[in-house]
């Protein structure tokens, strides 16, 4: 099972940089990271968007429409 936090992407960049090599295992690691990345992004998106923003402010509608706009690109 994948777990990011004993996973160092910036340790495995630099391995690449420096000798241009990188294990199958670092790639399914790499791989893994962004897929872990995506899922947070949306599950934050996700509890966002449900907020009820005709309840908020203007000032608290108008940041979570750009966090969702932030989130989906």
């Amino acid at each position: 099972m994948f777990d990011i936090n004993k996973f160092n992407l910036k340790d495995v960049e630099n391995k690449w940089i420096n000798t241009s090599e990188i294990t199958s295992e670092e790639i399914s690691c790499v791989f893994g990271a962004v897929e872990a990345k995506e899922d947070r992004l949306n599950a934050i998106y996700d509890v966002v968007s449900s907020i009820p923003k005709e309840q908020c402010t203007p000032l608290i509608q108008g940041k979570i429409e750009l966090i969702l706009a932030l989130i989906k690109g």
